[in-house]
């Protein structure tokens, strides 16, 4: 994803625990005057004026604006003072049949969502929905998440995940020295800037959202290490006799470097890296992720971004898998252990890993 988050899908069952993924959406969506489209897949096509009508209650509720109402909105927009309009949030809405037993709903989401001409651009779930259970996700969170691979980004939510900051927003960019784990940047990037634009129109300095780069190494003289940009004062700390966390360190400033040059420097964000000691890549990610505290972040991150396959380290561990279109219950690992939003990206070109 090389363009702002403008069109947003959130995939509907009818439960409340689905509809907490749409205030996230709208929060994403209002930044840059987006839509919110809001998708129910119902197997027995008599439901499909029931659905229609679910949804037309929904996104009243949630007051996502309707295109036949853009004027209208428009206009009442530019009698309010600008210190207080609020930014619109437009609404589509869809009820899609299936003949039973013909297609998973889980697949006709999938395809919906990959069709050019509906330009989704990111698709917002919530782990739960009507069948909710102990699981880390529901049956269809857990297809699309897990085995389907979308090509499109998913922020997973959970019905208990906290609110975005309102400005100050910081994301944990998991990474670790391969490609792959690096298709997650501009999604994060554009995510994390969405966050740092008000939702009304303000008159007020716009704060843009921060991306900590990170990478877990297990050989490391002190639990976090913050890769400065001038290699020679971090040289200055003797990490030369770790190898491994000197390779990290390396990497990630070069990270930087290339990132602040191109998509940073276009949305103008701020970027830090840490390399993070741990036995365990999953758990002391999703550790430092919740307490943000050994990087800095009062009251923990907004997010997690990470893609679904890497050659070493945190992703590698996670999802080892992949090249056999099955990211095992890893991935899972992470999901069960916190309910923080997490952004997950799935390059598709994986057919043999990286040496």
């Amino acid at each position: 994803m090389l363009e702002p988050i403008k069109r947003v899908l959130v995939p509907l069952d009818g439960s409340r625990r689905a509809e907490g993924a749409i205030r996230y959406a709208k929060r994403i969506a209002s930044a840059t005057d987006g839509t919110v489209i809001l998708l129910q897949v119902v197997e027995i096509p008599t439901q499909q004026a029931d659905a229609q009508g679910y949804l037309d209650r929904v996104s009243a509720e949630y007051k996502l604006t309707e295109k036949s109402d853009e004027l209208v909105s428009s206009q009442s927009k530019a009698s309010m003072p600008s210190a207080q309009a609020t930014r619109t949030v437009f609404g589509e809405k869809y009820a899609i049949p299936i003949p039973a037993l013909v297609k998973p709903t889980e697949d006709i989401i999938i395809e919906w969502a990959e069709a050019e001409e509906n330009k989704v651009d990111l698709i917002v779930l919530c782990r739960h929905g009507n069948n909710g259970s102990e699981r880390p996700l529901g049956r269809v969170a857990q297809e699309i998440v897990l085995h389907r691979h979308p090509s499109k980004p998913i922020l997973l939510v959970h019905e208990e995940s906290p609110e975005f900051k309102r400005y100050d927003a910081h994301a944990l960019v998991a990474l670790d020295g391969s490609s792959f784990s690096e298709t997650v940047l501009p999604p994060a990037a554009y995510l994390i800037d969405a966050l740092g634009t008000p939702e009304k129109r303000e008159r007020v300095r716009q704060q843009k959202g921060t991306l900590h780069f990170v990478q877990v190494v297990k050989d490391s003289p002190e639990p976090v290490v913050k890769v400065l940009d001038n290699s020679f004062e971090q040289e200055q700390e003797k990490y030369i006799d770790w190898p491994e966390l000197d390779k990290a360190i390396n990497y990630l400033r070069d990270m930087k470097k290339t990132f602040n040059d191109e998509l940073g420097a276009v949305l103008v964000l701020q970027t830090d890296g840490y390399v993070v000691k741990g036995e365990d890549p999953a758990e002391t990610l999703v550790k430092t992720a919740e307490s943000g505290e050994s990087t800095g972040v009062g009251g923990g991150y907004d997010f997690l971004a990470l893609a679904t396959h890497g050659k070493g380290g945190l992703l590698h561990s996670l999802h080892h898998k992949i090249v056999h279109r099955d990211l095992g219950g890893n991935a899972e690992r992470v999901i069960a252990a916190t309910k923080l939003p997490i952004l997950i990206v799935q390059p598709h070109k994986l057919l043999i890993p990286e040496n």
